[in-house]
């Protein structure tokens, strides 16, 4: 599904839907750890001398909060929209490293597990969001 034979795309346009694996469009856990497989659905279809195609794409991932270094699940729903200039000679197209790009673009800059999460005890290394530090440094 993610590389498409430019010859099948018509002005009527091509649906299709699938679901893969985060590798298959070459996301590794260290970029974000999907939980399931990802769902993608694409409307490709031509314009003139041009490949549009509008990528919906559906899954449930895992972050690591900022301060507690707990995990963070969530669902996410993104969608976004791709162009490909039809060159002499092309004959496929291939969506999933754009797909992977976007995906990566549209991460959080910082995830918390919670607005206010307290974080983890400087001295201990204790999470302070459960129960109250017990070790002896002074809090600030």
């Amino acid at each position: 599904m993610l590389k498409i034979s430019v010859r099948d795309v018509t002005s009527n346009g091509l649906v299709l839907s699938e679901k893969v694996d985060q590798a298959a469009i070459g996301l590794s856990d260290n970029d974000v750890q999907y939980l399931s497989p990802i769902a993608i659905k694409a409307k490709v279809e031509r314009v003139e001398n041009t490949i549009l195609a509008h990528v919906t794409v559906d899954g449930d991932f895992s972050l690591v909060c900022a301060r507690c270094l707990e995990d963070v699940k969530e669902k996410k729903h993104q969608e976004f929209d791709f162009d490909y200039p039809i060159e002499k000679g092309v004959e496929f197209i291939e969506l999933g490293e754009d797909i992977r790009q976007e995906l990566i673009l549209n991460l959080p800059t910082r995830v918390l597990c919670k607005a206010d999460c307290k974080g983890l005890c400087p001295s201990c290394g204790g999470n302070l969001n459960g129960n109250a530090c017990k070790c002896s440094v002074k809090k600030f």
